[in-house]
Formats: structure tokens, sequence, C-alpha cells
């Protein structure tokens, strides 16, 4: 059960620290970019797609999508920790739950989520690429279950 109370405090944190983020964004005047250390900036953004932009002329579709692989990624973490595994699968999990709750509650709530974080790094793709917490959670939690096997 500590699992589970441990797991759900972090995934409100998460939750908790992009919204917040998300809110100063959109307080941001637009076009607007704070430079901040290490070649990161802090600007405004608004996303209808998934990652990259796909597909983004089918918002509904994405949301809709994005909604049921919460769901399933809930779904196993709640069965690793009333199974009581503490392990990388477990917390690989709970940062995609923590970082897909942020952006499944913008795309329901706003029709797309905010993005606000854009790093210097010479690749104009990668430059023009903006992301949100919830994205590297997503992204971190992928490496860290994918690093315990994936077994869910």
């Amino acid at each position: 059960m500590n699992e589970l109370i441990f797991s759900h405090a972090v995934i409100a944190a998460l939750f908790g620290a992009d919204q917040l983020l998300k809110r100063k964004a959109e307080a941001m005047e637009k076009g607007r970019v704070k430079e901040l250390p290490l070649g990161i900036r802090f600007t405004r953004s608004f996303n209808r797609g998934a990652a990259m932009n796909l597909g983004q002329e089918v918002p509904g579709l994405v949301a809709l999508s994005s909604g049921l692989v919460l769901g399933a990624a809930e779904a196993a973490l709640l069965y690793r920790c009333l199974k009581g595994k503490k392990d990388l699968t477990a917390a690989g999990l709970t940062l995609m739950v923590g970082g897909a709750a942020s952006n499944v509650y913008d795309r329901f709530r706003r029709g797309g989520v905010t993005d606000y974080i854009r790093f210097t790094t010479g690749r104009k793709k990668l430059d023009e690429t903006v992301f949100n917490l919830g994205d590297f959670a997503i992204f971190a939690g992928a490496l860290l279950t994918g690093a315990g096997g994936g077994d869910i």
C-alpha cells in the first residue's frame, strides 16, 4: 500500500508542477521568450496534436487515444503497486502517468496541450520543438519501464 501512496504522491506533484508552469507560460505575452541558463528558453506554445504535432487535425481522436493510454498505464501501475512491486517498471509507470495526466487534462479541458520549454542546440528541428514537464516525465518513464524489462 505504501507503494501506491508514494506513486500517487509523485503523480500529483508532477501534475501540479506541470500545470503551474503551463499557467506561467500562458500568462506570458505571445511570442515572448525568457532565456534561461544552459540554452533553455521558456516560451508559450499550444499543440492540438500529439508529440511533434502529429494528429493536430484530429484533436478529439488524439485526446481520446491519450486518455485510453493513460488509463492503461494507471491500471498497470495500480496492479504493480498492489502486488508490492518496487522496481524500475513501477517507477517508469509512475512518471508516465504523472506526465500523461497533465497533458490529457489539457487536451480535454483546453483542446490541446500548452508547451513551454525550448532548447538552443544548433539543430533546427530540435530548436523549434517545444516541450513541457509532462513530456519529459513520459519520456523518462518510458526509458525506466524499458530498462525494468517492461513486464507490466
